[in-house]
């Protein structure tokens, strides 16, 4: 390369810097310009999923997929028989913490499971666990996460097994290796039972099986116990 009088490769150097950059430029803002064309046009598959769901698969403001073998009975923000549901809003993490309002009623022989911190399966998950012998007149009540399995029945107060009953359940599956859970039975009060589980649910879905049981609420909020 040849350069005119007066001039050297270091000058001539310089003097293409600007060229240099804003070529640069350009290309950072087409750059940035494909990146917010493919986000405009980008799908969410769950989010998709969950919008063609039927307005009466809702509980709580949370639709469900009613998952294959159920036989269920759908109504007024309801369901009642035997089966199993997968909310349609997972959670954002496993590593978080959430509470899980539930009413119910379950029939002589029934039972109902609240399974959450699952996998796609609902397996692998903290699940709360409700049953109704036959032949008693009281409810049966146990955590299960993994191979840990805690019967609470004869540390809670009684359960007319007959009756509506509603409970908040805090999960906090967040407590460095192990599962935290608080239980209680009214809105303002009367913490029923606390616990410590040195394992925690692997998944950020959640849902529900039943088996001759009624769900007539469900939701799922902050948690109500902060560690304050």
């Amino acid at each position: 390369m040849s350069y005119s009088k007066g001039s050297s490769p270091k000058a001539h150097f310089q003097s293409s810097k600007p060229t240099i950059r804003v070529v640069g430029v350009m290309m950072l803002a087409c750059i940035a310009l494909v990146s917010i064309s493919a986000c405009g046009s980008s799908r969410n598959p769950d989010r998709e999923a969950a919008e063609a769901l039927p307005e009466d698969q809702k509980l709580g403001g949370f639709k469900f997929e009613i998952l294959p073998g159920s036989n269920f009975k759908l109504g007024r923000g309801q369901i009642e028989g035997d089966g199993q549901i997968r909310l349609a809003s997972p959670m954002l993490k496993a590593n978080s913490a959430h509470n899980f309002y539930l009413k119910f009623k379950i029939e002589e022989g029934g039972e109902l499971r609240l399974q959450t911190f699952a996998n796609s399966d609902l397996n692998g998950g903290v699940d709360l666990w409700i049953r109704r012998p036959v032949g008693t007149d009281q409810l049966s009540i146990a955590l299960i996460v993994g191979s840990e399995e805690r019967d609470y029945t004869d540390l809670l107060p009684r359960f007319r097994a007959d009756q509506e009953h509603e409970l908040w359940w805090d999960v906090h599956n967040n407590d460095g290796d192990q599962m935290h859970a608080v239980l209680w039975n009214q809105a303002q009060g009367d913490e029923l039972l606390e616990d410590l589980l040195p394992v925690q649910g692997i998944g950020v879905q959640w849902g529900a099986r039943l088996r001759g049981a009624s769900l007539l609420g469900l939701d799922r909020q902050d948690v109500r116990d902060r560690h304050e």
